[in-house]
């Protein structure tokens, strides 16, 4: 009996043993279990952080490829933009240099232009200058013949009213001679049908044919211009 129950104890312990042996397998696996799913997680976590990584390195080469092929970038466009106004700034000077010429061209066009104008005004007030009193002179002439006359009809008469005409005379001639004009009185020239007007003919052999023989009026030049032609008689050697 004593055995028995004995027996029946030891039975008991052994069962209590195996409980909680069995017990502690159990809590052990599930500790190991759960040591098993946190290193799993934690192999997970460091794969992550490792994926993190190579996404972040991944991320800063491109971000570093991107700012490498930016910076090239910017530096052909820096190089082409400085290119762009350099040839902007060549065209700019040509078109300055091209404007000077042709502003210095204006000037010494303009410069010669009012040349010629002033010329030309010079000349129109010369004209007016000198031909302007030609009126007057006309009627001095009428005056200078009558006196000539007077002098030529009187010329052998020892009389002093024609002393006094011929120095009065002399006067008129110097004060014409001062504005200009002189008469066309001069004989045995070639006649010349500018200043001459042939009024007779002469026969005469021993001159040249068209030759001034005689002055039968004075004619008068004022400036070099014809106011009034001498009425010439000119030879010939043809007989009538």
């Amino acid at each position: 009996m004593k055995n028995n129950i004995k027996n029946t104890i030891n039975n008991i312990n052994n069962k209590e043993k195996n409980n909680n042996l069995n017990k502690n397998i159990e809590n052990n696996n599930k500790e190991k279990s759960k040591i098993n799913e946190n290193t799993k997680i934690n192999n997970k976590k460091e794969d992550n952080n490792l994926d993190l990584k190579n996404i972040e390195n991944n991320n800063n080469k491109e971000k570093n490829e991107i700012e490498k092929n930016t910076k090239i970038n910017n530096k052909e466009k820096i190089i082409n933009f400085i290119k762009k106004k350099k040839q902007e700034i060549l065209e700019l000077k040509n078109n300055i240099e091209s404007l000077n010429k042709e502003i210095i061209n204006n000037k010494l066009y303009f410069r010669s232009e009012i040349e010629n104008i002033n010329k030309k005004k010079y000349i129109e007030i010369e004209k007016i200058r000198k031909f302007s009193n030609e009126s007057i002179m006309l009627e001095l002439i009428i005056v200078i013949d009558n006196l000539e006359r007077t002098i030529k009809y009187n010329e052998n008469q020892n009389n002093p009213t024609i002393e006094g005409i011929k120095l009065t005379l002399k006067l008129f001639i110097k004060i014409i001679n001062k504005f200009g004009l002189f008469s066309i009185e001069e004989t045995n020239i070639k006649f010349n049908p500018n200043i001459h007007q042939a009024v007779a003919l002469e026969y005469n052999e021993k001159i040249e044919p068209d030759y001034v023989v005689e002055i039968l009026q004075k004619g008068y030049i004022l400036n070099e211009r014809l106011i009034r032609p001498a009425m010439a008689k000119i030879s010939t050697n043809k007989k009538d």
